[in-house]
């Protein structure tokens, strides 16, 4: 009994006191053999994949390069350049109209082009506002036309200056003035060659006018011009014209003649001149001379003094 006792508390000793791990064989057993040789497997089939996954990159090299090559290219056909080639519209009359130089044209529209990235595409660019900023900017420029090339990556801008027709004259500032009595720029930024072909309009109302402004209606402007024609065929030359402070009154002063002429802009200009012209001839055949006007505002009558 007292054997038997011992033995059983050395048991208990053994198994409780050092809690050593049981040996079990599920514990212990290698992993599954299946499981083992799938890992295996697995490892070469991934390796497998990624290698088919590389050749079939590669295999697409060419591909790839000419799909960036034709973004690329698209890109740049599409785009525009900064620099413009400007074309100065057709010559009238032997000359090109009132013109600066060319590359001031040329430095104020590639700085206009650069002032928004939007105008760096064909696709985006605004050519109505960039046309309506070169007209504003140049009012000698009677109308101005932005083309974009289809092949071509800069901009074409046509140019068509005013005709410059007279010199208004008004509250001391002489500036080039267009057939249709707008207001192009000062005379002392004209051309030589142009300022010297123009007679002067003075307004003596001393309206002040603003550049780019129409400060004359065309029918008046037309209405001049018709008299230099009709005096040019008779060889009377004239000096200058002066628009009084009374309404619709043009006063036309001659080169060779002392006296000057009164005109009224509401009535025919051609009937008026071809009043004058008689008056003028009847008195000199008669050897008279006016010692300051002849008025053929009136009708087909003629008055002078």
């Amino acid at each position: 009994m007292l054997g038997r006792k011992k033995e059983q508390s050395r048991v208990r000793q053994v198994t409780g006191g050092s809690r050593s791990p049981v040996f079990s064989y599920y514990n212990n057993r290698p992993a599954d053999t299946a499981t083992v040789k799938i890992k295996k497997r697995r490892r070469p089939f991934q390796q497998l994949l990624l290698s088919r996954d590389a050749r079939h990159h590669v295999r697409h090299i060419p591909s790839y390069i000419a799909a960036i090559t034709i973004g690329v290219s698209v890109l740049y056909a599409t785009g525009l350049s900064t620099q413009p080639k400007i074309i100065i519209g057709q010559e009238r009359d032997g000359s090109r109209g009132l013109t600066r130089d060319q590359r001031v044209y040329q430095d104020a529209i590639t700085a206009l082009l650069k002032g928004s990235l939007l105008n760096r595409s064909k696709l985006t660019i605004d050519t109505e506002s960039l046309e309506r900023d070169i007209h504003k900017k140049f009012p000698e420029i009677q109308s101005a036309t932005v083309s974009i090339p289809l092949l071509g990556r800069r901009p074409v801008v046509g140019l068509d200056p005013a005709t410059p027709t007279l010199i208004y004259k008004s509250a001391g500032e002489d500036y080039v003035m267009a057939e249709n009595g707008r207001v192009l720029i000062p005379v002392k930024a004209a051309p030589e060659s142009v300022v010297r072909k123009l007679l002067v309009v003075e307004d003596k109302s001393n309206l002040k006018v603003e550049q780019g402004k129409v400060a004359l209606p065309q029918e008046s402007v037309t209405f001049i011009t018709t008299l230099l024609q009709q005096f040019a065929a008779k060889n009377v030359p004239v000096r200058s014209f002066e628009l009084p402070v009374s309404a619709s009154e043009l006063r036309v002063n001659f080169t060779a003649i002392k006296y000057y002429a009164k005109f009224s802009l509401q009535d025919d200009a051609l009937q008026q001149a071809g009043t004058f012209l008689v008056v003028k001839e009847k008195l000199e055949a008669q050897r008279v001379t006016p010692a300051e006007y002849i008025d053929v505002r009136v009708g087909e009558r003629a008055y002078y003094k």
